[in-house]
């Protein structure tokens, strides 16, 4: 970052000690940019401040949300997730809306992992499994994604609207780009569609964070044991069926990913899991697995090997059983 006056084109050193010093946070000593663009910024600020910046509407209610939902899982959970000291929405110091919170301390959860040894990966699988299950205590009125960036569009108190616009949209755009074999493509929305019956009996309206990889874990070792800091990147958590978060922890091997046994010993532990949920995460994987075909199709540099990978997997989860 810039040792001048200007840290972006639109914020300089002066406006954002004068946001520190409106919201009694200290003199501003030292600020990195971990990213952004000209209508956003993310800062580390003074070493222990992550300050996020937002000039658009959208990611301005994103901020928003993102402040509602730490302040909720702060009061109401045991679920650790940045604190968040200001949420100053007026740009009347800065020209923009801001969320500011106190930096987790700890380690990225992929950095140490490799190295932990199996029970000390068992006891954090266990505890990032209760800590799910807290999160799923959070209900919410309807089902939709909290944020402009989640994985789907509408809100509806009905849980099977939100699912069939999902496929009926990822149908249209796999067809006309040819991403699957036109059997493949109709054998998967089928039986999709012949979900409906699972789709009308979900959860009540639940938050899920559709994510919980080690890449979002913040770890900290304490007395020689490790434990969950604070669990990070929110932005594609939704409000769904409970069964939805199951769809995704162990979609890749490659991922640094926690132990599925340990992490559903621990979530049983606070809640009781759904009757059908096999059912429940084959026909959402297939959802994820269909989705993720798409998003890569249109990435640049993704490689056809990857292509291959998903669309082979999907084809393996629809032979009959």
């Amino acid at each position: 970052m810039s040792d001048g006056p200007w840290l972006t084109p639109e914020l300089t050193r002066e406006a954002l000690a004068a946001l520190l010093h409106q919201h009694a946070l200290g003199e501003l000593q030292s600020v990195s940019q971990l990213s952004g663009d000209g209508d956003r910024a993310l800062l580390q600020v003074n070493g222990q401040l992550v300050v996020k910046l937002a000039r658009r509407d959208a990611e301005t209610r994103d901020l928003q949300m993102e402040a509602v939902l730490f302040r909720r899982l702060h009061h109401a959970t045991d679920v650790p997730c940045p604190e968040v000291l200001v949420h100053d929405p007026s740009r009347d110091t800065v020209p923009f809306a801001a969320l500011i919170s106190r930096r987790p301390e700890g380690v990225a959860g992929t950095t140490v992992w490799p190295n932990l040894d199996l029970p000390t990966r068992e006891h954090i699988s266990e505890e990032l499994g209760r800590l799910c299950a807290s999160v799923h205590g959070l209900h919410w009125p309807v089902y939709g994604s909290l944020f402009t960036t989640g994985p789907v569009d509408a809100r509806s108190a009905r849980w099977a609207d939100i699912v069939n616009s999902k496929i009926a949209n990822m149908y249209h755009i796999a067809e006309q780009r040819g991403l699957l074999p036109l059997q493949t493509l109709d054998d998967l929305v089928t039986t999709l569609n012949d979900g409906d019956a699972v789709f009308d009996r979900p959860s009540l309206p639940t938050l899920v964070h559709a994510d919980l990889g080690l890449g979002n874990v913040v770890l900290r070792q304490n007395h020689a044991q490790w434990h969950v800091a604070a669990i990070l990147g929110w932005e594609h958590s939704l409000v769904a069926d409970a069964a939805w978060e199951f769809a995704t922890p162990w979609r890749d091997p490659a991922e640094a990913l926690p132990l599925a046994d340990s992490f559903m010993y621990g979530y049983k532990e606070r809640r009781p899991l759904q009757e059908d949920l096999r059912v429940r995460q084959r026909l959402y994987r297939l959802m994820r697995l269909f989705e993720q075909l798409i998003v890569t199709a249109d990435q640049s540099g993704t490689t056809e090997e990857r292509k291959h990978t998903l669309q082979a997997t999907i084809e393996r989860l629809l032979k009959p059983r």
